[in-house]
């Protein structure tokens, strides 16, 4: 019998205390006796594995261990048989792993907080709190292999039965991900930090239910702000000259994923250079290089050493951390002895470069002065009481960069979701990525009557009351207010303008610039902060 949903509010509230940081030590895959074992209980699966991970799939009925060399983390404890277990895919050894990590890291952050609020979401047997675990899995192998999201998307959807993801890495594997994969299996698909504007349009605008979601806003805003960053830096380089009529030289790199491409191409339409269009291939002010989504070191060179040759005022990054040791470096290297009297280039990224990589790199402090980016967000009181509870827990490891806000509001709103869901009951059958979304959606709501809610432990209790109750909240994140259109699954947002940290060790700071969004204009003075 299901209790009264006051009385699992205090409950809950007699509960809350311990904080659960209960990631499991990263373990590589080996055959196990437990697979396959019919079973009835989650605990009769993990004495079964050496009292290692493992869950009783159901409805078959059988054993499942879930640490394997592809999912190597778990996020919270699985042993209550009614535990609601989510996935989790980013890039954990790639290239962009350091903030895949700190993807993750934020995840479990979320997953720890509610634990020790509320010891998991309402709606659970007999009135109890079902607890909240997400298996964390890698869609790059390692180093030097490329991404392919489906491998530990098959094992969470179509062995393990997730109802959604949060994942997965970039615009690319995300596509590839929700088009082969959950949208056919009917499993929400909740991305942190994919911005390609392909992804709008994965299901028809209104689809019922819709099953790609995202914190990150369409590439359409952000070419906005990077045209006129791009403007913004040629009109420095022009200050700095001394010479109005010197021509500025743009380089541009672009990664040949839907991300980059699609970046690129929206930025280069209305783009110009020294009044010329950017998009001409007649301007010799213009240079344009694309390398493959899983570049080789030949590759990235041989572009390295073509835009060295242009001799750029400006350099135009669309990618993600390769762009960092496969171009930056060695064009910082090799500069003052191709062009001993030209000043070193101004730098401009995307959110794919706010990377671990460009903070190591930036040991050089005179680098700082010229790097600077565009990433989708804006950054308030959430924002920054998220980056210092992520800092005081996650010390020592990667630091906050694009997403890891994202992900963090994305275990929230599944938990407000879950919670949602289980009131319903038109439907009480297993929780599915359809009745996700349709808890989601009073989670998300945009009535101006419902209760605003702020991501966090706050109002934890306070929102889960309300939607037991029937009623909706208004999410607002830490990556942003998250005004969602829930036709599309997505927000609008405002771009901030980052750079680094002008003294001390290497960290991404809002510069004091961001484009408005619904302005259309950059708002601010460009003054990067010291430490």
């Amino acid at each position: 019998m299901r209790l009264p949903r006051f009385t699992w509010l205090l409950f809950a509230m007699a509960l809350a205390g311990c904080q659960l940081l209960a990631g499991i030590d990263e373990k590589r895959a080996a055959p196990s006796a437990d697979a396959g074992r019919a079973c009835t209980t989650n605990q009769e699966c993990i004495d079964a594995n050496d009292h290692d991970a493992s869950v009783c799939v159901h409805p078959e009925g059988t054993c499942q261990p879930l640490i394997t060399s592809t999912c190597p983390r778990l996020l919270g404890s699985i042993a209550n048989d009614d535990v609601l277990l989510l996935g989790f895919v980013q890039d954990l050894r790639g290239a962009n792993a350091g903030t895949g990590n700190a993807r993750m890291n934020s995840a479990e952050l979320a997953i720890s907080e509610i634990t020790a609020t509320a010891r998991g979401v309402p709606g659970g047997a007999n009135g109890a709190p079902r607890p909240i675990a997400m298996l964390a899995c890698t869609e790059n192998a390692d180093a030097s292999s490329a991404a392919d999201p489906e491998v530990p998307g098959r094992f969470l959807v179509d062995t393990l039965h997730v109802p959604a993801i949060l994942g997965a890495g970039n615009s690319g594997t995300t596509i590839q991900l929700a088009r082969d994969l959950t949208i056919p299996r009917g499993a929400l698909l909740f991305a942190p930090s994919a911005t390609s504007e392909a992804i709008t349009d994965l299901q028809p605008r209104g689809a019922s239910p819709r099953l790609v979601w995202r914190t990150a806003p369409s590439n359409t805003i952000q070419a906005k702000a990077l045209r006129l960053q791009v403007n913004a830096l040629e009109a420095a380089v022009r200050a700095q000259a001394g010479n109005g009529a010197i021509d500025v030289r743009l380089a541009v790199v672009v990664k040949g994923d839907a991300f980059g491409t699609g970046l690129w191409s929206l930025t280069q339409a209305g783009l110009t250079i020294n009044g010329a269009d950017a998009s001409d291939p007649a301007n010799p002010s213009v240079l344009s290089r694309q390398y493959a989504a899983a570049p080789t070191s030949a590759e990235m060179a041989s572009i390295a050493a073509k835009v060295q040759s242009f001799a750029p005022h400006i350099i135009l990054s669309i990618g993600t951390g390769e762009a960092i040791s496969g171009i930056l470096t060695p064009i910082e290297a090799g500069w003052s002895a191709a062009h001993p009297t030209q000043a070193k280039p101004q730098w401009l990224f995307t959110d794919g470069g706010q990377a671990t990589q460009l903070l190591g790199a930036a040991s050089d402090m005179e680098l700082r002065t010229r790097v600077r980016g565009t990433v989708p967000g804006s950054r308030g009181p959430l924002y920054d009481a998220f980056v210092n509870r992520y800092t005081q827990v996650y010390a020592d490891q990667p630091p906050v960069t694009f997403g890891s806000a994202g992900a963090y509001d994305i275990v929230y709103l599944l938990a407000y979701a879950a919670a949602a869901a289980s009131t319903s009951t038109a439907d009480s059958g297993p929780l599915t990525g359809a009745r996700l979304v349709s808890g989601l959606l009073r989670a998300v709501s945009n009535d101006p009557s419902a209760l605003r809610i702020d991501v966090g432990t706050l109002g934890l209790l306070h929102a889960f009351q309300e939607l037991q109750s029937g009623r909706a909240i208004k999410f607002t994140g830490a990556s942003g207010p998250l005004d969602f259109d829930a036709a599309v699954g997505e927000a609008p947002s405002d771009i901030d303008v980052w750079c680094i940290s002008q003294n001390g060790p290497a960290v991404f700071r809002s510069s004091g610039v961001y484009y408005a969004a619904d302005a259309g204009a950059l708002v601010g003075t460009f003054a990067c902060p010291r430490n």
